[in-house]
């Protein structure tokens, strides 16, 4: 809900950034160009992970961040910062404020704030460097980040202090000129923008005008899910709020080092992975090779383990791992060959390490499909990583036979690209559904039995009941771009508070009908509030305002009214 910039801007390129939980890259592209898209150098995306020097500063981003950590000493661990996989605080965190702190590979802590801002700055400066070898500029003739439109792609489930905290850390690393974008719209708009390969007939035709389709974005981290109608114009109009929750590919490694910790104890794994950094490593990847690999049919899944880790394990538990394992509740479904140091896995267990994620994907789907009877959803649109598991393609398959499956080119790329190709479209391209009901927090007139006893307040000879939750937006209600939901209101001002800021609070809940904004049961929370100076000799016993919501691309804008003063205030909304 923090302000966007209401101007338009006329840039001479467009940077998409896909920051993912798992893996990061960009894209861009010339405005006078915009049949080429131009992709990283070298890999297209990073791993998301950063190597910090001892004093903070920027040592390295991506695989070379992994490689530099790997080669230090264990007791440069400890004075270097090294963070991983650290986009999910911004989905995990309660209560995300700019003093939020995250912790690196060894537990040391830092402003999550300076660590976005020097990632940011990062992307900032290889995209800078990137467009002008392409273009041939230099910024000293006049090249400069206010020539471009950022494009920062954001899972559609965040809230609106992540949206804000994006931005700012954006912000303070140099962009000048931030657009967000939901990560299953990008997905969207690049998919339908292309010829697609239908599962049945391999066709390579666009979807046309009056199709409906579910497009799932299965990342690293979270999966976000929308499912819009096309309109003339190649406009989108959504048919179910975006959906979706943590539950990516990266749910599967996590699984499968509780399946380790269950079978050796976490203080083995705990000492390889701080100690063997470059092995532990190897073996993450070994595990994300199997894991693209997995499917349905898959009848055994073999991994070898690294020498150090099976040598730590036996130390800790003094017995050797093959007769670990024939001792675990795994002994049916796990065999150890020593030759080789390979653990062999049951179909059933690896299975186990997908359906927690998996589960979630086809509980997400359904929902959607169930609040759309009457839409006639044909079609679902895969991107994403995550997307190309073959077992969570033939799981959902099984499940939404219904359902053409698309399978989209370049699919871990869609939200990428597809963030480049937004920023050449206006803001309205969306009509999107609203994700919480909005309302503002007024007093009315108490109505013995009708209003909570512990809301009630008397002053001016009247007693009044506070915190009513005044509706302006509903969950699910469809919204478009600049669309204005205003009240009118009318306050009576105490002789003691007429010298004093008058204030009008934006409240949102996750329920369609919330009553009070201090009733627990209603869920509400306090999401903004104008705060509005009394005028020359104080304010008038009695003031008839308007309070006004915006609608912008994927935040709001407040605006309060004072009729006795003819002047209009704009919310100054802070979420962090």
């Amino acid at each position: 809900m923090f302000s966007e910039p209401n101007q338009e801007v006329e840039a001479a390129v467009i940077v998409g950034i896909d920051f993912g939980t798992t893996y990061s890259g960009y894209a861009f592209m010339f405005t006078s160009d915009p049949t080429s898209i131009y992709t990283a150098m070298g890999e297209e995306r990073e791993p998301t992970c950063v190597l910090l020097n001892p004093d903070k500063t920027f040592n390295a981003f991506g695989k070379k961040a992994l490689i530099n950590y790997a080669e230090l000493e264990p007791e440069e661990h400890q004075s270097h910062y090294f963070f991983n996989h650290f986009k999910k605080k911004l989905y995990e965190s309660k209560k995300l404020t700019r003093e939020t702190s995250l912790q690196d590979h060894t537990g040391k802590e830092m402003k999550a704030m300076d660590v976005y801002s020097i990632v940011f700055e990062y992307f900032h400066r290889r995209a800078m460097e990137h467009v002008g070898q392409v273009k041939c500029y230099q910024t000293s003739q006049g090249f400069s980040s206010k020539h471009i439109l950022w494009m920062l792609s954001i899972p559609a489930i965040w809230t609106d202090s992540a949206r804000q905290f994006m931005r700012e850390t954006a912000t303070n690393a140099g962009m000048k000129n931030v657009r967000l974008v939901l990560e299953p719209e990008a997905g969207a708009l690049y998919a339908i923008d292309k010829p697609l390969n239908v599962r049945e007939d391999m066709s390579n035709e666009r979807f046309a005008v009056g199709h409906k389709y579910i497009l799932a974005d299965l990342g690293g981290g979270t999966i976000d899910i929308c499912s819009h109608e096309i309109l003339d114009s190649r406009k989108l109009c959504e048919l179910y709020r975006a959906t979706g929750d943590y539950a990516g590919g990266s749910r599967v490694n996590h699984e499968f080092e509780k399946f380790l910790v269950r079978l050796f104890g976490a203080p083995a794994l705990d000492e390889f992975r701080t100690k063997f950094t470059h092995s532990y490593q190897d073996f993450i990847q070994t595990v994300e090779t199997k894991k693209c690999m997995f499917s349905c049919s898959t009848d055994k899944t073999t991994l070898p383990l690294d020498y150090d880790f099976v040598t730590l394990v036996e130390k800790d538990n003094e017995e050797a791992i093959d007769e670990m394992v024939k001792g675990s509740r795994y002994k049916d479904l796990v065999q150890y060959k020593i030759t080789g140091r390979r653990l062999i896995l049951n179909h059933s267990v690896v299975k186990e390490f997908f359906d927690s994620s998996v589960d979630i994907i086809i509980e997400k789907l359904k929902e959607i499909l169930s609040a759309c009877p009457q839409d006639n959803i044909t079609s679902l649109l895969l991107v994403g990583g995550y997307s190309e598991s073959p077992y969570v393609r033939e799981r959902i398959q099984q499940n939404f036979p219904q359902l053409t499956t698309v399978i989209v080119e370049n699919g871990r790329l869609a939200v990428m690209k597809g963030a480049v190709m937004m920023g050449l479209k206006p803001r309205n391209v969306i009509q999107r559904r609203a994700r919480f009901t909005y309302g503002f927090s007024t007093y009315a007139l108490f109505v013995e039995g009708k209003h909570p006893e512990q809301f009630k307040k008397n002053f001016d000879g009247r007693t009044w009941c506070k915190g009513v939750f005044d509706k302006l937006i509903e969950r699910g209600e469809l919204l478009q771009h600049q669309q204005e939901f205003s009240k009118k209101f009318y306050k009576c001002i105490q002789t003691k508070s007429k010298q004093l800021e008058s204030h009008l609070s934006l409240w949102g809940s996750p329920k369609p009908n919330p009553r009070y904004c201090y009733l627990e049961d209603d869920q509400c929370e306090r999401v903004g509030v104008i705060n509005v100076p009394s005028p020359p000799g104080g304010w008038p016993d009695e003031i008839n305002h308007t309070g006004k919501l915006v609608v912008g691309e994927t935040e709001f804008t407040m605006k309060l009214f004072i009729e006795e003063t003819g002047q209009e205030y704009e919310a100054n909304v802070d979420f962090l």
